[in-house]
């Protein structure tokens, strides 16, 4: 005995056909599309291409980056030692001292006093 398919199996198949083939174009068309190849030259409506960009030297000292200051702020540890709730950043490195070791009780406004003490001294000052 053959088994028959319902209208609705031959509808779901055909849609299913239907997307793999728009899938499959659209993949095509991606990796076809002149507008997204960058190894082509690309043309405008005008009919002119592009022309490189020059950059003048005062634009190339500008993105020097100057010199970072170091700046110290209070950033808590979770580790019941005030000593070392200071971080020290110039935005690239960070340093976490460990500030007042002879006091066995550091309060806030000390630290912080000492941060400003080690502050300077990372900035040369």
């Amino acid at each position: 005995m053959s088994e028959r398919k319902e209208f609705g199996a031959y509808l779901g198949d055909l849609v299913g056909y239907v997307l793999v083939g728009l899938c499959v174009m659209g993949i095509l068309w991606f990796m076809w599309s002149p507008a997204l190849n960058a190894s082509e030259d690309t043309t405008y409506e005008s009919g002119g291409q592009r022309e490189p960009v020059e950059t003048e030297p005062e634009s190339i000292a500008a993105d020097v980056p100057s010199p970072r200051s170091w700046t110290c702020s209070y950033v808590p540890t979770m580790n019941d030692d005030w000593h070392d709730d200071i971080l020290c950043s110039d935005g690239i490195s960070a340093d976490r001292p460990y500030l007042l070791p002879d006091d066995s009780y550091v309060t806030e406004s000390e630290i912080m006093d000492a941060a400003a003490a080690h502050e300077a001294y990372l900035n040369g000052e």
